[in-house]
């Protein structure tokens, strides 16, 4: 009984290995979420992802992340312009060292 009952397993394990996993589909963020993913960082602060992706409403929080990582990235290397952060809650945030360098619009995207 022990024999046949590891063959049913090495079965099961060896379909387990050979099953095709899906791919995982990502797509690009729409201006739409972009716009309230730069309206969450200013009402939520930079801090506040949870916040910031049930504003997103269509992002999850791993998103969100990922997101704001690569768009704090975009902005230190000048492609993308920063958003208004409230200085006097996050003193050292990019787009708060000078003020003339701040700005709400999205252009460059």
């Amino acid at each position: 009984r022990v024999h046949g009952l590891e063959k049913v397993k090495e079965s099961k394990l060896r379909q387990e290995r050979t099953e095709v996993k899906e791919p995982k589909v990502t797509t690009k963020w729409s201006e739409a979420e972009h716009q309230r993913f730069r309206e969450a960082l200013t009402l939520f602060g930079p801090k506040d992802m949870k916040s910031i992706a049930n504003h997103v409403q269509t992002r999850t929080l791993p998103q969100v992340r990922t997101h704001h990582q690569k768009w704090l990235k975009r902005v230190q290397q000048g492609k993308e312009e920063p958003v208004r952060i409230p200085v006097h809650l996050f003193p050292g945030y990019v787009g708060n060292e000078q003020e003339t360098n701040v700005s709400q619009s999205s252009q460059g995207e």
